[in-house]
């Protein structure tokens, strides 16, 4: 049984994609394995097995040859950011979200009350999507956004110079993003040329934007502000991000506890690479 269950049902010519009870104890006795089993049966020998045929564990692996080298630098930066900040250099995450759905609905949401959660009605009203630039101070937790209505380098750039805007006194500016195609672009590349290595990029290896602390940021500012909003029509998009973003820098700013160092990176990376080839 345990051998069956850890095959995947097209290698037996089955068009499923995965086992249920019903079906691998339908298999189990085509197969000769049992005479007579009840599915239930095959439910508490899958427990006793510890094995879950429904579930399905992501993993993402970093195949950039300077891996290291990259993760390195940027967790340096982390480490780094308050010292920094006192001679003058100040460090930001920088991360995009495109395409956000602005759904609306035929019928506004009947409040929760005790014994009973907010219900919404399921048909959806589209008002077209947004798309959001975030950037996240490493020191003090505070947001700046933009809301361009393309995803291009042009307005990358611009919203860069809206940032850079607000810290004159800055000798430097470090960025910290992934390997998005308008981080890297020629007009992108001109735009920090001409600033004179005072703005400075610091990309994440390739495949490991989650050494990005912008992503967190995003997801974490998504959750608050974004998702399950209903939008009444897409003008209003702009304004919440904004008035959202206001809200966060006086109320819930706060930088992340990163605990995850460079000797700790080291560690980790040794046991990833260790024999077992995790």
């Amino acid at each position: 049984m345990v051998a069956l269950a850890c095959r995947k049902p097209a290698e037996l010519g089955l068009p499923r994609v995965r086992w249920t009870c019903r079906s691998l104890t339908a298999q189990l006795l085509d197969d000769g394995v049992f005479t007579s089993i009840h599915y239930t049966t095959i439910h508490l020998l899958l427990e006793q097995a510890d094995l879950h045929p429904h579930r399905l564990l992501y993993w993402k692996r970093s195949h950039d040859p300077d891996f290291v080298a990259k993760a390195v630098h940027v967790l340096w930066y982390y480490q780094m950011a308050r010292t920094l900040r006192q001679g003058g250099e100040w460090v930001f995450c920088l991360d995009e979200k495109t395409q956000i759905q602005l759904l609306g609905r035929k019928q506004p949401d009947i409040p929760m009350r005790p014994g009973c959660p907010r219900r919404r009605e399921h048909e959806y009203v589209r008002h077209g999507t947004g798309n959001l630039i975030l950037i996240h101070d490493v020191v003090e937790g505070t947001l700046f956004a933009d809301t361009p209505a393309y995803n291009r380098s042009g307005p990358l750039t611009d919203a860069l110079e809206q940032h850079l805007a607000l810290y004159p006194q800055a000798q430097k500016l470090h960025y910290i993003l992934d390997n998005g195609p308008t981080h890297d672009s020629a007009h992108t590349r001109r735009w920090r040329a001409g600033h004179g290595g005072r703005v400075r990029f610091h990309f994440t290896p390739i495949g490991a934007s989650w050494l990005n602390q912008g992503e967190l940021a995003l997801s974490a500012f998504s959750r608050r502000y974004l998702r399950d909003r209903a939008w009444d029509d897409h003008r209003q998009f702009s304004p919440h991000v904004q008035n959202s973003v206001q809200y966060h820098n006086r109320h819930d700013a706060c930088p992340f506890d990163w605990s995850f160092t460079r000797n700790r990176f080291r560690e980790w990376n040794r046991c990833r690479t260790s024999s077992t080839g995790h």
